[in-house]
């Protein structure tokens, strides 16, 4: 997308790194990673019991949400992580963001910074 372009919901490309949105089908492997005490230690929500169906009432009111939008990053074409945009102020033209690695070998590889 171009500056000042509408992304939500759209799938960005650049190298070997791909941002799709998020779907229900990925939430089981969304929920292994958020489930992993080496990144669930650095979130702002514990889970103390892991559970799909939690898992996707999290995924329902996220998707319904207007101020925020969750990617997932795909590395040479596999799922590696989650990128989010929160607190979307189209107003104030602000966001907050976060991302994570759910793949542990990749974590400190340069994903993050291409």
């Amino acid at each position: 997308p171009c500056p000042g372009e509408d992304m939500t919901r759209s799938t960005i490309e650049f190298e070997d790194i791909r941002l799709r949105p998020m779907h229900e089908d990925d939430q089981e492997l969304v929920l292994k990673w958020r489930s992993d005490p080496e990144l669930s230690k650095w979130m702002y929500t514990d889970i103390k019991s892991p559970s799909i169906d939690l898992q996707r009432k999290w995924f329902a009111g996220i998707s319904a949400r207007t101020d925020c939008e969750y990617w997932m990053i795909e590395y040479q074409k596999q799922p590696v992580g989650v990128v989010n945009l929160a607190a979307i102020s189209e107003e104030n033209k602000r966001t907050d963001w976060a991302f994570y690695l759910g793949i542990t070998h990749l974590r400190g590889a340069g994903i993050g910074s291409k």
